[in-house]
Protein backbone atom coordinates (compact mmCIF):
# COMPACT_ATOMS: atom_id res chain seq x y z
CA UNK A 1 0.00 0.00 0.00
CA UNK A 2 1.10 3.30 -1.09
CA UNK A 3 1.31 6.39 0.92
CA UNK A 4 1.67 9.67 -0.48
CA UNK A 5 4.18 12.16 1.40
CA UNK A 6 1.02 14.11 3.01
CA UNK A 7 -0.41 11.13 4.61
CA UNK A 8 2.79 10.16 5.85
CA UNK A 9 3.42 12.89 7.66
CA UNK A 10 0.00 12.77 9.04
CA UNK A 11 0.55 9.80 10.20
CA UNK A 12 4.05 10.63 12.50
CA UNK A 13 2.07 13.52 14.14
CA UNK A 14 -0.48 11.38 15.29
CA UNK A 15 2.59 8.56 15.77
CA UNK A 16 4.09 11.34 18.10
CA UNK A 17 1.21 12.68 19.83
CA UNK A 18 -0.03 9.20 20.93
CA UNK A 19 2.68 6.32 20.78
CA UNK A 20 -0.29 3.67 21.08
CA UNK A 21 -1.17 4.68 17.70
CA UNK A 22 2.39 3.98 16.31
CA UNK A 23 2.50 0.94 17.75
CA UNK A 24 -0.49 -0.37 16.81
CA UNK A 25 -1.27 1.05 13.51
CA UNK A 26 2.22 1.53 12.06
CA UNK A 27 3.79 -1.68 13.67
CA UNK A 28 0.74 -3.33 13.46
CA UNK A 29 1.23 -4.83 17.60
CA UNK A 30 -1.54 -4.94 20.04
CA UNK A 31 -0.71 -3.29 23.32
CA UNK A 32 -2.16 -4.82 26.71
CA UNK A 33 -2.71 -2.40 29.69
CA UNK A 34 0.33 -1.59 31.60
CA UNK A 35 2.44 -1.89 28.57
CA UNK A 36 0.38 1.37 26.91
CA UNK A 37 1.65 2.97 29.97
CA UNK A 38 4.94 2.38 30.13
CA UNK A 39 5.37 3.31 26.28
CA UNK A 40 3.34 6.37 27.00
CA UNK A 41 4.73 8.08 30.78
CA UNK A 42 8.84 7.24 28.65
CA UNK A 43 7.65 10.31 26.79
CA UNK A 44 7.68 13.09 29.10
CA UNK A 45 9.77 11.02 32.23
CA UNK A 46 11.94 8.65 32.81
CA UNK A 47 10.38 4.80 34.07
CA UNK A 48 11.64 1.89 35.71
CA UNK A 49 9.59 -0.97 35.18
CA UNK A 50 9.94 -4.08 37.60
CA UNK A 51 8.39 -6.71 35.95
CA UNK A 52 7.64 -10.25 36.16
CA UNK A 53 9.24 -13.38 34.24
CA UNK A 54 7.18 -13.44 30.72
CA UNK A 55 5.51 -9.89 30.83
CA UNK A 56 6.99 -8.93 27.43
CA UNK A 57 8.83 -6.60 28.62
CA UNK A 58 11.60 -6.59 26.11
CA UNK A 59 9.39 -6.81 23.36
CA UNK A 60 8.00 -3.21 24.92
CA UNK A 61 11.10 -1.93 25.16
CA UNK A 62 12.05 -2.48 21.80
CA UNK A 63 8.76 -0.35 20.87
CA UNK A 64 9.78 2.54 22.71
CA UNK A 65 13.12 2.24 20.73
CA UNK A 66 11.25 2.13 17.33
CA UNK A 67 8.82 4.61 18.53
CA UNK A 68 11.84 7.31 19.14
CA UNK A 69 13.99 6.47 16.25
CA UNK A 70 10.96 6.84 13.72
CA UNK A 71 8.88 10.11 15.08
CA UNK A 72 12.23 12.25 16.71
CA UNK A 73 14.49 12.94 14.04
CA UNK A 74 18.19 13.13 15.61
CA UNK A 75 17.45 11.01 18.33
CA UNK A 76 20.74 8.77 19.97
CA UNK A 77 19.44 5.26 21.53
CA UNK A 78 21.63 3.56 23.67
CA UNK A 79 20.68 -0.14 24.86
CA UNK A 80 22.72 -2.06 26.94
CA UNK A 81 22.08 -5.40 29.61
CA UNK A 82 24.36 -7.56 31.66
CA UNK A 83 25.10 -9.79 28.70
CA UNK A 84 25.75 -9.64 25.25
CA UNK A 85 23.20 -12.86 24.57
CA UNK A 86 20.88 -10.19 26.47
CA UNK A 87 21.59 -7.44 23.88
CA UNK A 88 21.63 -9.40 20.74
CA UNK A 89 19.41 -12.11 21.02
CA UNK A 90 16.42 -10.90 23.49
CA UNK A 91 16.17 -6.95 22.68
CA UNK A 92 17.60 -6.34 19.22
CA UNK A 93 15.90 -9.56 18.46
CA UNK A 94 12.72 -7.85 18.91
CA UNK A 95 13.97 -4.49 17.48
CA UNK A 96 14.85 -6.32 13.80
CA UNK A 97 11.51 -8.27 13.75
CA UNK A 98 9.33 -5.04 14.68
CA UNK A 99 11.31 -3.29 11.81
CA UNK A 100 10.55 -5.21 9.46
CA UNK A 101 7.36 -6.45 9.91
CA UNK A 102 5.77 -2.90 10.43
CA UNK A 103 3.43 -2.25 8.48
CA UNK A 104 4.70 0.96 7.32
CA UNK A 105 8.07 0.80 6.15
CA UNK A 106 10.65 2.63 8.73
CA UNK A 107 14.10 3.05 7.03
CA UNK A 108 17.44 3.18 8.27
CA UNK A 109 19.68 0.29 8.26
CA UNK A 110 19.00 -2.53 10.30
CA UNK A 111 22.09 -4.43 11.61
CA UNK A 112 22.81 -6.92 14.62
CA UNK A 113 22.94 -4.22 17.33
CA UNK A 114 22.42 -1.30 15.71
CA UNK A 115 19.75 0.56 13.52
CA UNK A 116 21.47 4.00 11.22
CA UNK A 117 19.58 6.48 10.02
CA UNK A 118 21.87 8.92 9.71
CA UNK A 119 25.27 9.94 11.07
CA UNK A 120 23.74 11.71 14.42
CA UNK A 121 20.55 9.64 13.99
CA UNK A 122 21.03 6.14 15.81
CA UNK A 123 20.43 3.17 17.94
CA UNK A 124 22.35 0.72 18.87
CA UNK A 125 23.19 -1.82 22.14
CA UNK A 126 26.04 -3.01 23.34
CA UNK A 127 26.49 -5.02 26.98
CA UNK A 128 30.17 -3.54 28.55
CA UNK A 129 31.50 -2.75 31.84
CA UNK A 130 33.72 -0.27 29.69
CA UNK A 131 32.09 3.31 30.61
CA UNK A 132 33.92 5.03 27.50
CA UNK A 133 31.46 3.56 25.22
CA UNK A 134 29.17 6.27 27.01
CA UNK A 135 31.16 8.54 25.75
CA UNK A 136 30.41 10.87 22.84
CA UNK A 137 26.74 10.61 22.91
CA UNK A 138 25.15 14.61 22.34
CA UNK A 139 22.03 13.98 20.40
CA UNK A 140 19.07 16.19 19.42
CA UNK A 141 17.33 13.61 22.32
CA UNK A 142 19.00 11.03 24.13
CA UNK A 143 17.47 7.98 25.06
CA UNK A 144 18.92 4.98 27.60
CA UNK A 145 17.55 1.85 28.52
CA UNK A 146 18.70 -0.61 30.53
CA UNK A 147 17.53 -3.95 30.21
CA UNK A 148 17.72 -6.51 33.07
CA UNK A 149 18.34 -3.60 34.62
CA UNK A 150 19.65 -5.19 38.07
CA UNK A 151 22.56 -7.02 36.53
CA UNK A 152 23.77 -3.84 35.18
CA UNK A 153 27.08 -2.32 37.15
CA UNK A 154 27.10 0.85 39.05
CA UNK A 155 29.86 1.86 36.44
CA UNK A 156 27.44 2.04 33.45
CA UNK A 157 24.76 3.60 35.07
CA UNK A 158 27.53 6.39 35.89
CA UNK A 159 28.45 6.26 32.08
CA UNK A 160 24.20 6.52 31.63
CA UNK A 161 24.08 9.57 34.25
CA UNK A 162 27.23 11.52 32.15
CA UNK A 163 24.95 11.47 28.70
CA UNK A 164 21.54 11.95 30.00
CA UNK A 165 21.49 15.85 31.51
CA UNK A 166 19.97 16.84 28.81
CA UNK A 167 15.91 18.19 29.63
CA UNK A 168 15.30 15.87 26.16
CA UNK A 169 16.85 12.98 27.17
CA UNK A 170 15.09 9.93 28.38
CA UNK A 171 15.93 6.71 30.76
CA UNK A 172 14.07 3.41 31.20
CA UNK A 173 15.39 0.56 33.44
CA UNK A 174 13.56 -2.42 32.82
CA UNK A 175 13.94 -6.07 34.08
CA UNK A 176 13.33 -8.61 36.61
CA UNK A 177 13.05 -7.14 40.23
CA UNK A 178 16.03 -9.76 41.67
CA UNK A 179 18.41 -7.27 43.66
CA UNK A 180 17.37 -5.36 46.89
CA UNK A 181 20.33 -3.35 46.00
CA UNK A 182 22.07 -0.92 43.13
CA UNK A 183 20.29 1.64 40.88
CA UNK A 184 17.68 -1.06 39.72
CA UNK A 185 16.14 -1.38 43.07
CA UNK A 186 16.83 2.54 44.12
CA UNK A 187 14.74 3.80 41.33
CA UNK A 188 11.72 2.12 43.05
CA UNK A 189 11.99 3.33 46.10
CA UNK A 190 10.05 5.83 47.12
CA UNK A 191 12.77 8.78 47.53
CA UNK A 192 13.39 8.77 44.00
CA UNK A 193 10.93 11.07 41.99
CA UNK A 194 12.76 11.03 38.70
CA UNK A 195 11.39 7.92 37.85
CA UNK A 196 7.37 6.68 36.72
CA UNK A 197 7.62 3.76 38.14
CA UNK A 198 5.68 0.15 37.21
CA UNK A 199 5.61 -3.41 39.26
CA UNK A 200 3.97 -6.03 36.60
CA UNK A 201 3.00 -9.37 38.45
CA UNK A 202 1.81 -12.63 36.56
CA UNK A 203 -1.12 -11.26 37.73
CA UNK A 204 -1.67 -8.27 35.96
CA UNK A 205 -0.84 -9.60 32.46
CA UNK A 206 -3.56 -10.60 30.10
CA UNK A 207 -3.65 -13.89 30.61
CA UNK A 208 -4.22 -13.65 34.15
CA UNK A 209 -6.22 -10.06 33.65
CA UNK A 210 -8.59 -11.12 31.23
CA UNK A 211 -9.40 -14.66 32.43
CA UNK A 212 -9.70 -13.33 36.02
CA UNK A 213 -7.25 -15.79 37.57
CA UNK A 214 -6.01 -14.83 40.77
CA UNK A 215 -3.64 -15.79 43.42
CA UNK A 216 -6.33 -17.98 45.26
CA UNK A 217 -6.90 -19.91 41.89
CA UNK A 218 -3.15 -20.82 41.38
CA UNK A 219 -3.19 -22.14 45.25
CA UNK A 220 -6.36 -24.26 45.34
CA UNK A 221 -6.08 -25.54 41.45
CA UNK A 222 -9.31 -24.11 40.29
CA UNK A 223 -7.43 -21.44 37.76
CA UNK A 224 -7.74 -24.65 35.18
CA UNK A 225 -11.43 -24.08 34.71
CA UNK A 226 -11.25 -20.88 34.02
CA UNK A 227 -8.42 -20.99 31.15
CA UNK A 228 -8.98 -24.90 30.34
CA UNK A 229 -7.23 -24.52 26.85
CA UNK A 230 -3.70 -23.24 27.31
CA UNK A 231 -3.74 -22.66 23.75
CA UNK A 232 -6.56 -20.16 23.41
CA UNK A 233 -5.19 -17.70 26.13
CA UNK A 234 -5.70 -13.65 25.10
CA UNK A 235 -1.54 -13.76 24.93
CA UNK A 236 0.15 -17.27 24.73
CA UNK A 237 3.46 -16.38 24.58
CA UNK A 238 3.30 -14.41 27.84
CA UNK A 239 3.16 -15.60 31.40
CA UNK A 240 0.75 -18.39 31.69
CA UNK A 241 -1.28 -19.89 34.65
CA UNK A 242 0.18 -23.28 34.29
CA UNK A 243 4.24 -22.17 34.82
CA UNK A 244 2.68 -19.48 37.40
CA UNK A 245 1.29 -23.38 39.00
CA UNK A 246 4.07 -24.74 38.41
CA UNK A 247 6.35 -22.67 40.28
CA UNK A 248 4.04 -21.85 43.54
CA UNK A 249 4.83 -25.67 42.99
CA UNK A 250 7.95 -25.44 42.83
CA UNK A 251 9.34 -22.86 44.73
CA UNK A 252 7.04 -21.46 47.19
CA UNK A 253 5.23 -18.20 47.90
CA UNK A 254 8.38 -16.83 50.60
CA UNK A 255 10.88 -18.11 47.82
CA UNK A 256 12.95 -15.10 46.54
CA UNK A 257 11.84 -16.11 42.79
CA UNK A 258 8.47 -16.04 43.07
CA UNK A 259 8.69 -12.63 44.56
CA UNK A 260 10.94 -11.50 41.65
CA UNK A 261 9.51 -13.62 38.30
CA UNK A 262 5.94 -14.07 39.66
CA UNK A 263 4.99 -10.95 41.56
CA UNK A 264 7.34 -8.74 39.72
CA UNK A 265 8.52 -7.68 43.13
CA UNK A 266 12.00 -7.08 44.92
CA UNK A 267 13.21 -9.51 47.21
CA UNK A 268 11.69 -9.28 50.86
CA UNK A 269 14.35 -11.75 52.49
CA UNK A 270 17.67 -11.04 50.39
CA UNK A 271 19.73 -9.40 53.23
CA UNK A 272 20.56 -12.51 54.56
CA UNK A 273 20.34 -15.07 51.64
CA UNK A 274 24.01 -16.02 51.56
CA UNK A 275 23.46 -15.93 47.72
CA UNK A 276 20.94 -13.88 46.38
CA UNK A 277 19.47 -14.11 42.80
CA UNK A 278 21.19 -11.38 41.21
CA UNK A 279 24.03 -12.55 42.45
CA UNK A 280 23.02 -15.86 40.62
CA UNK A 281 21.83 -14.67 37.80
CA UNK A 282 24.59 -11.76 36.80
CA UNK A 283 27.47 -14.97 36.66
CA UNK A 284 24.84 -17.12 34.36
CA UNK A 285 26.77 -17.40 31.19
CA UNK A 286 25.70 -19.49 27.96
CA UNK A 287 25.96 -23.61 28.38
CA UNK A 288 29.28 -23.91 26.23
CA UNK A 289 31.47 -25.74 28.17
CA UNK A 290 35.24 -24.61 28.20
CA UNK A 291 38.18 -26.42 26.47
CA UNK A 292 39.80 -28.78 28.70
CA UNK A 293 43.94 -27.87 28.96
CA UNK A 294 44.92 -29.70 31.99
CA UNK A 295 43.59 -31.94 34.26
CA UNK A 296 44.19 -29.51 36.96
CA UNK A 297 41.03 -27.34 35.04
CA UNK A 298 38.42 -29.45 36.46
CA UNK A 299 37.22 -29.59 39.56
CA UNK A 300 34.59 -32.19 40.98
CA UNK A 301 32.05 -31.70 44.26
CA UNK A 302 29.81 -35.08 45.50
CA UNK A 303 26.88 -34.64 48.22
CA UNK A 304 25.94 -38.34 48.98
CA UNK A 305 22.66 -39.37 50.15
CA UNK A 306 21.62 -43.20 50.02
CA UNK A 307 18.36 -44.11 50.86
CA UNK A 308 14.98 -41.98 51.23
CA UNK A 309 14.24 -38.32 49.75
CA UNK A 310 17.32 -36.93 49.67
CA UNK A 311 19.57 -37.20 46.78
CA UNK A 312 22.91 -37.55 45.66
CA UNK A 313 24.41 -34.59 43.61
CA UNK A 314 27.42 -34.24 41.32
CA UNK A 315 28.50 -31.16 40.16
CA UNK A 316 31.63 -30.05 37.73
CA UNK A 317 33.58 -27.25 37.35
CA UNK A 318 35.79 -26.64 34.65
CA UNK A 319 37.96 -23.51 34.58
CA UNK A 320 35.74 -21.73 37.58
CA UNK A 321 32.67 -22.15 35.36
CA UNK A 322 29.82 -24.99 36.27
CA UNK A 323 29.58 -26.76 33.28
CA UNK A 324 26.92 -30.18 34.95
CA UNK A 325 25.25 -31.05 37.83
CA UNK A 326 23.86 -34.89 38.18
CA UNK A 327 21.82 -36.08 40.50
CA UNK A 328 20.69 -39.97 41.35
CA UNK A 329 18.43 -41.63 44.26
CA UNK A 330 18.30 -44.87 46.03
CA UNK A 331 21.53 -46.71 45.23
CA UNK A 332 24.24 -47.73 48.06
CA UNK A 333 27.53 -46.14 48.32
CA UNK A 334 28.72 -49.42 46.19
CA UNK A 335 26.23 -48.24 42.94
CA UNK A 336 26.85 -44.54 43.45
CA UNK A 337 30.68 -45.31 43.76
CA UNK A 338 29.79 -46.89 40.19
CA UNK A 339 27.82 -43.80 38.77
CA UNK A 340 30.36 -41.59 39.80
CA UNK A 341 32.94 -43.22 38.27
CA UNK A 342 30.93 -43.89 34.76
CA UNK A 343 30.47 -40.23 34.23
CA UNK A 344 34.13 -38.83 35.60
CA UNK A 345 35.14 -41.76 32.55
CA UNK A 346 32.86 -40.86 29.75
CA UNK A 347 33.87 -37.36 30.24
CA UNK A 348 37.33 -36.94 30.88
CA UNK A 349 39.36 -40.29 30.06
CA UNK A 350 40.89 -38.84 26.80
CA UNK A 351 42.50 -36.62 28.93
CA UNK A 352 46.04 -37.45 30.14
CA UNK A 353 46.05 -37.96 34.02
CA UNK A 354 42.25 -37.96 34.03
CA UNK A 355 42.11 -40.21 37.32
CA UNK A 356 43.63 -37.58 39.22
CA UNK A 357 40.90 -35.21 38.97
CA UNK A 358 40.24 -33.11 41.68
CA UNK A 359 37.25 -34.50 43.67
CA UNK A 360 35.98 -33.16 46.80
CA UNK A 361 33.29 -36.14 48.64
CA UNK A 362 31.14 -34.75 51.39
CA UNK A 363 32.29 -38.23 53.53
CA UNK A 364 30.05 -37.12 56.94
CA UNK A 365 27.54 -40.10 57.27
CA UNK A 366 27.81 -42.78 53.84
CA UNK A 367 29.77 -40.51 51.66
CA UNK A 368 32.65 -42.17 53.56
CA UNK A 369 31.98 -45.66 51.79
CA UNK A 370 32.11 -43.51 48.43
CA UNK A 371 35.49 -41.63 49.31
CA UNK A 372 37.06 -45.24 50.13
CA UNK A 373 35.63 -46.99 47.02
CA UNK A 374 36.93 -44.14 44.15
CA UNK A 375 40.08 -44.86 45.64
CA UNK A 376 40.60 -47.99 46.99
CA UNK A 377 38.25 -50.03 43.72
CA UNK A 378 38.58 -47.61 41.19
CA UNK A 379 41.73 -46.17 41.82
CA UNK A 380 41.34 -41.88 41.53
CA UNK A 381 44.24 -40.49 43.03
CA UNK A 382 42.66 -37.41 44.23
CA UNK A 383 39.44 -37.97 45.98
CA UNK A 384 39.39 -35.30 49.33
CA UNK A 385 37.45 -36.74 51.97
CA UNK A 386 35.35 -33.35 52.49
CA UNK A 387 33.61 -32.73 56.32
CA UNK A 388 31.34 -29.59 56.21
CA UNK A 389 31.60 -29.28 60.26
CA UNK A 390 35.91 -29.20 60.02
CA UNK A 391 37.13 -26.40 61.05
CA UNK A 392 37.55 -23.28 58.30
CA UNK A 393 40.53 -22.13 56.82
CA UNK A 394 39.40 -18.83 57.87
CA UNK A 395 38.80 -19.94 60.90
CA UNK A 396 38.22 -16.34 62.46
CA UNK A 397 35.53 -15.38 60.45
CA UNK A 398 33.47 -18.87 59.69
CA UNK A 399 31.76 -21.10 61.98
CA UNK A 400 33.08 -24.33 59.73
CA UNK A 401 33.79 -25.02 56.10
CA UNK A 402 30.56 -25.10 55.22
CA UNK A 403 30.08 -21.61 55.98
CA UNK A 404 33.10 -20.61 54.50
CA UNK A 405 32.52 -22.66 50.91
CA UNK A 406 29.39 -20.94 50.37
CA UNK A 407 30.81 -17.62 51.31
CA UNK A 408 33.84 -18.11 49.11
CA UNK A 409 31.37 -19.10 46.13
CA UNK A 410 29.06 -16.22 46.65
CA UNK A 411 32.08 -13.64 46.62
CA UNK A 412 33.69 -15.85 43.33
CA UNK A 413 30.42 -15.74 41.82
CA UNK A 414 29.94 -11.56 43.19
CA UNK A 415 33.11 -10.74 41.68
CA UNK A 416 33.49 -12.29 38.34
CA UNK A 417 35.95 -15.88 39.47
CA UNK A 418 33.12 -18.28 39.19
CA UNK A 419 30.41 -18.86 36.30
CA UNK A 420 27.03 -20.57 36.07
CA UNK A 421 27.07 -22.39 33.05
CA UNK A 422 23.85 -24.55 34.13
CA UNK A 423 20.38 -22.92 33.69
CA UNK A 424 18.09 -24.63 35.53
CA UNK A 425 15.20 -23.32 38.10
CA UNK A 426 15.28 -26.17 40.18
CA UNK A 427 19.20 -25.90 41.30
CA UNK A 428 18.45 -21.61 41.14
CA UNK A 429 15.55 -21.42 44.02
CA UNK A 430 17.41 -24.45 45.71
CA UNK A 431 20.80 -22.53 46.19
CA UNK A 432 19.23 -18.65 46.59
CA UNK A 433 17.06 -19.74 49.32
CA UNK A 434 19.83 -20.54 51.87
CA UNK A 435 20.35 -18.30 54.81
CA UNK A 436 23.18 -17.08 56.83
CA UNK A 437 23.46 -15.75 60.43
CA UNK A 438 26.26 -15.18 63.03
CA UNK A 439 27.30 -17.07 66.16
CA UNK A 440 27.70 -15.82 69.17
CA UNK A 441 31.64 -14.50 68.47
CA UNK A 442 30.71 -12.93 65.27
CA UNK A 443 31.87 -15.76 63.01
CA UNK A 444 29.53 -16.42 59.86
CA UNK A 445 27.49 -19.56 59.86
CA UNK A 446 25.25 -21.41 57.33
CA UNK A 447 21.67 -22.79 58.40
CA UNK A 448 21.76 -26.16 58.64
CA UNK A 449 20.81 -28.87 56.03
CA UNK A 450 17.95 -29.79 58.52
CA UNK A 451 16.41 -26.79 58.65
CA UNK A 452 16.99 -25.96 55.38
CA UNK A 453 15.37 -29.54 54.44
CA UNK A 454 12.09 -28.07 56.92
CA UNK A 455 11.93 -24.59 55.11
CA UNK A 456 12.69 -25.79 51.52
CA UNK A 457 10.98 -29.41 51.54
CA UNK A 458 14.34 -30.74 50.41
CA UNK A 459 17.68 -30.97 51.11
CA UNK A 460 20.35 -28.68 49.36
CA UNK A 461 22.22 -31.48 48.28
CA UNK A 462 23.22 -29.68 44.47
CA UNK A 463 23.19 -26.56 46.28
CA UNK A 464 26.26 -28.43 48.73
CA UNK A 465 27.74 -30.50 45.66
CA UNK A 466 28.26 -26.94 43.50
CA UNK A 467 30.04 -25.58 46.78
CA UNK A 468 32.22 -27.97 47.11
CA UNK A 469 33.17 -28.21 42.95
CA UNK A 470 33.97 -24.82 43.41
CA UNK A 471 35.86 -24.14 46.63
CA UNK A 472 39.72 -23.77 47.16
CA UNK A 473 40.44 -22.98 50.52
CA UNK A 474 41.75 -20.01 49.92
CA UNK A 475 43.01 -17.79 52.79
CA UNK A 476 41.02 -14.26 52.18
CA UNK A 477 42.60 -11.37 53.21
CA UNK A 478 41.71 -8.60 56.13
CA UNK A 479 39.64 -5.75 54.75
CA UNK A 480 39.94 -3.44 56.90
CA UNK A 481 39.92 -2.81 60.51
CA UNK A 482 36.85 -2.21 62.15
CA UNK A 483 35.79 -5.50 63.38
CA UNK A 484 35.16 -8.93 61.17
CA UNK A 485 31.86 -7.20 60.26
CA UNK A 486 33.74 -5.64 57.39
CA UNK A 487 34.34 -8.79 55.87
CA UNK A 488 30.43 -9.37 55.17
CA UNK A 489 30.17 -6.00 52.95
Amino acid sequence: MGFSKTDLMKIMKTSKEHPTFFAEKVLGDKLWKKQNQIINAIQHSNVSVASCHGAGKSFIASRIVLHAMSVHPGTQVITTAPTNRQVKKVLWKEIRTGHKRSNIPLGGKVLTQELQVDDDWFALGFATSDTDQFQGFHGKRILVIADEAAGVSEEIFNGIDGITSGANSRVLHIGNPTSRSGRFYQSHTVSDNSFIKFNISAFDTPNFDKTGITMEDITDGSWEEKAPDPNKLPYPQLITPKWVRERYETWGIDSALWQAKVMGNFPQDEEYTIIPVYIWKQAQVDEKKPIVDDIEDIRIGIDVARFGSDQTSLAITIKNRLTEVHTIRNMDTTEVSKWVDRIIRKRFNRYKRWKQVLTNVDTIGVGAGVEDQLKNTFNYERVNGFKVSQKAVNYDKYLNKRAEMYWQLRQGLKEGEYEIGVHDEEIENQITAIKYEFSSNGQLKVESKKKIKKRLGESPDNADSICMAFYQGKRERKKGSNGLLTAWK
